[in-house]
């Protein structure tokens, strides 16, 4: 999907990812580059001799021409194509797709994703009372239900996430001009420029007091004012290392007679899934729904080439099912005090694994070597069944699982408090 999601506080997802995670205001940044003038296509006009006070009247009178514009129309369509660049230790980029219909009276239909490419796909549809919001990925569909309507569209921490920096984060907050006018600091008014929808005025301004997360915006005036295009550009640390986000979106809004004059009907198939909050579900997976129940018969590879079976452990064992990745920071980060307090249980009837998701066997070892895992057995799970039949969704997840074959406790992440609570399950567990 091109919704990028998460990239956790307690953990990496291994489903969604998008590049708008990252601008989270980070602390500690270094101050932000200016974004190059002339990038939207056309060539700014000399902007007049104006103190800050006349970019800022300028630039509340453009948001607020622009919110009412909106609200005037019985309805409305806006497409929007956002690319963005990460420069930092490894280069990476992509392209995320946005497509809104809003109507007269609350109904709107929101659709992220480009799902012609068999992507993960996430849709928000609100038939002016009740909210739904669908995901879709790998042919499996889930789904959560609240009251709301658009104002309440960037409640959802998955919706939000998904909106960030595409421009519709700032145009349907619950109160855009004010929310605008509030985040918005050292404002200024750079010029007009031509944009294949008109004339615009083009604005630079700081977010959130943060002169590392630089924004720039253009409204569109004259008879139907709107907002054409929003740059961002924020750079941060992550794990010590400098990093630079670039995000361009661009919004092509369509006239009324290319909007449906109904919202259409949703329909969900037999097998959906209905959970409370998608952004919980992805973050935790259904691990947890194995606590109290036998854990899955799940056989594999170690990493010396010898068939693995979790099963022979059966009335024998506690066992530690640790899925990590290489690529996951937090799955690594902590590693030397889980394996020095396992060093301390294993002699007393206690196994660890450490399951690998998704990567190939040269990767894995030149990371178990780098790490010190010591002795303690590594599992493949190039295709990631395991990590499927435990529900594991985000990394680390840790499981661990009784002599009697259940699972005792489950768990996303590595913190300190993840470590204090398996330790305290595993110590009742073997009566220390």
């Amino acid at each position: 999907m091109c919704v990028s999601l998460i990239l956790a506080c307690c953990g990496s997802s291994v489903g969604l990812r998008h590049a708008s995670t990252f601008a989270q205001d980070p602390q500690g940044a270094a101050a932000a580059s200016p974004v190059a003038e002339g990038e939207a296509g056309g060539t700014d006009t000399a902007p007049t001799e104006a103190s800050n006070a006349a970019d800022v009247e300028r630039f509340d009178a453009a948001v607020r021409r622009v919110i009412a514009s909106l609200e005037s129309r019985s309805r409305y369509r806006v497409d929007v194509s956002e690319s963005w660049i990460l420069d930092g230790d490894r280069q990476s980029s992509g392209e995320n797709q946005f497509q809104l219909f809003g109507w007269h009276g609350g109904p709107f239909e929101l659709h992220v994703g480009d799902q012609g490419k068999g992507q993960q796909t996430l849709q928000c549809h609100s038939d002016g009372t009740m909210l739904t919001r669908v995901l879709k990925r790998s042919g499996e569909t889930i789904y959560s239900q609240t009251q709301g309507t658009i104002a309440d569209l960037l409640d959802d921490v998955m919706t939000e996430t998904s909106l960030r920096n595409s421009g519709l984060d700032l145009l349907f907050s619950e109160s855009p001009a004010a929310y605008l006018m509030t985040m918005a600091s050292d404002v200024e008014f750079v010029g007009t420029v031509e944009l294949p929808g008109g004339r615009a005025d083009h604005f630079r301004f700081n977010w959130g007091g943060n002169k590392s997360n630089q924004k720039q915006v253009w409204f569109a005036f004259g008879e139907a004012p709107r907002m054409l295009k929003v740059v961002s550009q924020i750079e941060f640390l992550a794990d010590g290392a400098p990093h630079t986000l670039r995000i361009e979106s661009n919004l092509n809004w369509m006239a009324g007679d290319q909007v449906p004059e109904e919202p259409t009907s949703l329909k969900l198939p037999a097998d959906a899934n209905k959970v409370t909050d998608l952004y919980g579900f992805l973050l935790e997976g259904r691990t947890r729904e194995l606590v109290g129940k036998q854990a899955p018969t799940v056989t594999g590879q170690l990493l010396d080439g010898s068939r693995w079976d979790l099963s022979t452990h059966r009335d024998k064992e506690l066992v530690v099912v640790y899925f990590f990745a290489t690529w996951a920071a937090p799955s690594h980060a902590e590693m030397p005090a889980i394996l020095d307090f396992l060093e301390t249980v294993e002699p007393k009837g206690l196994v660890f694994y450490a399951v690998n998701v998704g990567e190939q066997r040269q990767v894995v070892e030149a990371f178990v070597k780098a790490q010190g895992y010591r002795d303690h057995p590594v599992v493949l799970d190039r295709d990631r069944q395991i990590a499927d039949a435990f529900g594991v969704t985000s990394l680390p997840s840790v499981v661990l699982i009784g002599k009697d074959g259940v699972v005792k406790t489950a768990h996303v992440g590595n913190t300190a408090e993840v470590r204090a609570s398996v330790r305290e399950a595993i110590e009742q567990l073997l009566g220390l």
